[in-house]
């Protein structure tokens, strides 16, 4: 399933829009509001490879948080899919709740632990996991830690050492 490039821009300026109102309310997950935004084209670039479709899909997402996975899903797939978003934050699924009724999308959002899905288990359709993402190379082609190298260090003489 593909969306047209003007669907596409028109519905990523309601999400950002529907998103920017809810900025103040976001508290502590403003800025996960914020990373949705920014990072919206390339969730709807890597959706079509899932092989949904529009019509009476089930889509399970489960750690929604504010719901920008859900959210899309739920735009792409259309009015008649059922769209179910887990999430142990009840702040969360506010924000995603205010955003779904904002954008005019059916989203059934619940507060649940993922290791008790209040879900029915037959589902068997196609299913999203995090895709790997490589670590990141030095020039010589060895993988590369985020963040500063920590090496321990024995204390100087005269400062704590022996």
């Amino acid at each position: 399933m593909t969306a047209d490039n003007a669907a596409l821009v028109a519905w990523t300026a309601r999400v950002a829009q529907a998103t920017r109102k809810l900025l103040p309310k976001g508290g502590d997950l403003a800025w996960l509001l914020r990373q949705s935004m920014h990072t919206h084209f390339q969730r709807l670039a890597v959706l079509p490879v899932f092989g949904l479709s529009r019509g009476p899909v089930r889509v399970l997402d489960v750690g929604a948080g504010t719901g920008a996975l859900c959210l899309d899903l739920a735009w792409m797939c259309g009015p008649e899919a059922r769209i179910t978003a887990v999430d142990n934050d009840a702040h969360g699924l506010s924000l995603l709740r205010d955003l779904a009724a904002a954008l005019h999308l059916a989203v059934d959002a619940r507060l649940a632990d993922a290791y008790a899905l209040p879900v029915e288990s037959a589902s068997q359709g196609p299913h999203a996991e995090p895709l790997p993402v490589p670590a990141p190379r030095t020039a010589g082609g060895r993988a590369r830690r985020n963040g500063p190298r920590h090496r321990p260090r024995r204390p100087r003489r005269g400062h704590g050492g022996r």
